[in-house]
């Protein structure tokens, strides 16, 4: 397959491999105006309160329980009132 650099991130398909089908083609590529991954800010350096993984914390507590989807979880009433309380203080 011979794939131009320029040309490179318009031919990538759903799969995230290179493709010559427009077909194939990922439509994440289409729609945004910058190459999916690219970081396009950083935050400055602030202080953690917690070390480790906080998903691991959270079903070790009951907070959330894996669902047999992939990626899917059930959660509890104390994540929810967590994730509450994010939506109350940052969409103002």
């Amino acid at each position: 397959m011979n794939l131009k650099k320029e040309n490179y991130k318009e031919n990538i398909n759903a799969a995230g491999e290179p493709s010559e089908d427009l077909n194939e083609k990922d439509l994440t590529f289409s729609v945004t105006k910058i190459t999916p991954g690219e970081i396009i800010a950083r935050s400055g350096e602030f202080q953690t309160y917690f070390e480790g993984d906080v998903t691991e914390k959270a079903i070790e507590l009951g907070w959330i329980k894996t669902f047999p989807g992939r990626g899917q979880w059930f959660y509890g009433p104390q994540m929810t009132a967590l994730q509450r309380a994010f939506e109350k203080n940052f969409n103002r």
